[in-house]
Parts: C-alpha cells; sequence; structure tokens
C-alpha cells in the first residue's frame, strides 16, 4: 500500500520571515478577541452611554485592532510593532504573560503598553513602553509580588464614571505564543480594586 506524505508549503514574498508571518497571525487573533469582546461588551452593558461608545467602536474600529497586513502603515500595525519591540525584551515561550494597552483619549500616538511577564516567587516583571515617534520605547522596570494570572480582573464593569481611570485600556492575556482574552474597558468603568489599576495608576 503506498503511504501518501503531506508536505506543506510556504511561500514568502521578498523581504518577508517567518518569524514576520508568525507575528502577523497573532495579531491577527489578537485584534479578532479585542472585536469579539467590544460586540459582547456592547450586548451587555446596561448603560445608554457605554452602548453608544462600544457601537462606536464596532462600527469605527481603531486602525491598530483591525490591521492584518504587516506591510500597513505605523499607525495600522502598531500592535504587530509592539510584538516586534517585547520579543527583544523576554523570551515568551512556554510563558503567561499579559499586555496592558492604555489610550489616551482614543490618540493611538500617545499610547503605553505594559508587558507583564511572570517571574519566580510568585512575581511578576512590568515592563512599561510607550509608542512615540512611530515606534515603540522602552520606559521603565519593576517587579510586583502578585502572581501574574491574578493581575487579569473579571469582566465586571462599573458603571460609566464610577471609576478613575480616565483612559479607555484593553488587557488582554497569552500563553506562549498564543492569545487567550482580551478586555476592552472604557474610561472610568474598570474598577479601582484591581491590581490592573494600581499597576497603570502608579505607572
Amino acid at each position: 500500500m503506498l503511504k501518501l506524505l503531506a508536505v506543506t508549503f510556504i511561500i514568502l514574498l521578498p523581504g518577508t520571515s517567518l518569524g514576520q508571518i508568525w507575528l502577523s497571525e497573532l495579531t491577527e487573533d489578537w485584534n479578532r478577541m479585542t472585536m469579539s469582546n467590544i460586540e459582547a461588551n456592547y450586548k451587555n452593558v446596561p448603560g445608554k452611554y457605554e452602548k453608544e461608545q462600544y457601537l462606536y467602536l464596532m462600527l469605527n474600529p481603531p486602525p491598530w485592532v483591525t490591521s492584518q497586513n504587516i506591510n500597513d502603515s505605523t499607525q495600522k500595525k502598531i500592535r504587530y510593532a509592539f510584538l516586534q519591540h517585547i520579543d527583544t525584551l523576554f523570551t515568551w515561550i512556554g510563558q503567561d504573560w499579559i499586555v496592558i494597552e492604555v489610550i489616551n483619549a482614543g490618540e493611538v500616538t500617545r499610547a503605553l503598553g505594559y508587558l507583564i511577564h511572570a517571574q519566580p516567587g510568585n512575581k511578576s516583571k512590568i515592563i512599561k513602553n510607550e509608542f512615540k515617534y512611530g515606534k515603540w520605547w522602552k520606559l521603565s522596570e519593576n517587579e510586583l509580588d502578585v502572581e501574574t494570572k491574578s493581575i487579569i480582573p473579571s469582566s465586571q464593569r462599573l458603571a460609566y464614571g464610577k471609576g478613575r481611570l480616565q483612559d479607555d485600556i484593553v488587557v488582554s492575556s497569552f500563553k506562549s505564543g498564543k492569545a487567550l482574552r482580551s478586555e476592552y474597558y472604557l474610561r472610568t468603568t474598570l474598577p479601582d480594586t484591581t491590581v490592573l489599576f494600581k499597576i497603570v495608576n502608579r505607572n
């Protein structure tokens, strides 16, 4: 009996590497999860204003959440660029890690990105980065005496105006190179009691 051997061919365009393709696929999954969460929030939040804001995001998605093309403009591939940037900061194979995106008044050129990953002794390393002049820059690095997995808050949101954080925030969790979850919080809806709020508020 003949045995068929399945062979997969990957055709690379000039100037494209396997690493670029992998980061592009991870970015695509990440974007899809964020948009799915925005749609779920629109259906589930009770407040009229919050519904209007999530509906606006559904109809006018931020370009940095919708882009899947690694050749797009810098603004559109901001998440792809972030993954490239953090690839130089830590080894993510086998790691649980979190990305917190803080969008100041919706202006992507003033975005902050926090990379959080596990350390020995149930600690977490927090690396703060800023998107400026078309690229990501590392601003600071410190440790927190808390397990990385406990930083992700529940899906619970405050009514609009009840919280103190004045920026939209996206919290996404990953395992190795796989996106697991992405939660979009409108400004003033993230509970002040979460570890996440304390990280962003003090940094």
